[in-house]
């Protein structure tokens, strides 16, 4: 699997996990995610280090029934993913994503965002390239949550990031949502301030 480059699975009674494998680089920070596309399945996820060992392992980090991995490499070689379930069966969608959303410092931040609540939906704008919105609100540990960003006018490709109260990222998606809108589950790990990058992939608009 390359890095930034989803692929899908199928995981059934007869095959209950499959492996795949990427080559890391000492001191990379990744985030492994494993979210299910049918609803039937609940992922679980085990990472290997070039030696075999187990690194993590993770069930419901994701969101929902979904799961996440993220840790700074070790050592450089070849790592190997485990994907496979706590229950159920289903097709799955797999990614590997190097780096956090540090490079959110090369973000022109706009002058919009500023503070949003459970169930409220708020507007922005999003023009020029490297261009992004930053919304926070106020989340307790547990909490399962989700944010949708959605186009209404213009050619914007949405694009999400969630932060925790310390400013690592802790969740992304591109293009869960229709078309090409953006969707984002996630369990909420601590109590806090937590802030939410409204971006782009490309395009722009409101």
């Amino acid at each position: 699997i390359a890095l930034d480059q989803p692929v899908t699975g199928e995981l059934t009674e007869d095959v209950p996990y499959t492996v795949w494998q990427f080559n890391g680089q000492a001191d990379d920070r990744v985030t492994i995610t494993m979210e299910a596309l049918d609803d039937f399945l609940d992922p679980y996820l085990t990472l290997l280090g070039p030696d075999g060992t187990v690194l993590a392992t993770d069930d419901d980090s994701g969101g929902l029934y979904n799961s996440r991995i993220t840790l700074t490499l070790a050592e450089s070689g070849t790592y190997l993913i485990i994907a496979s379930r706590y229950g159920g069966t289903g097709r799955y969608e797999l990614t590997v994503r190097s780096g956090q959303f540090q490079e959110e410092n090369d973000l022109a931040i706009g002058e919009g965002g500023g503070a949003i609540q459970y169930g409220e939906t708020v507007f922005g704008q999003i023009s020029g390239s490297r261009s992004a919105e930053r919304w926070t609100f106020e989340g307790s540990e547990g909490d399962l949550i989700t944010v949708s960003m959605q186009e209404e006018s213009g050619s914007l490709d949405t694009f999400l990031v969630l932060l925790n109260p310390d400013g690592d990222e802790i969740g992304f998606n591109d293009d869960s949502g229709q078309r090409f809108n953006s969707v984002l589950y996630a369990q909420l790990p601590e109590d806090g301030t937590y802030t939410i990058v409204a971006s782009q992939y490309d395009g722009s608009g409101a």
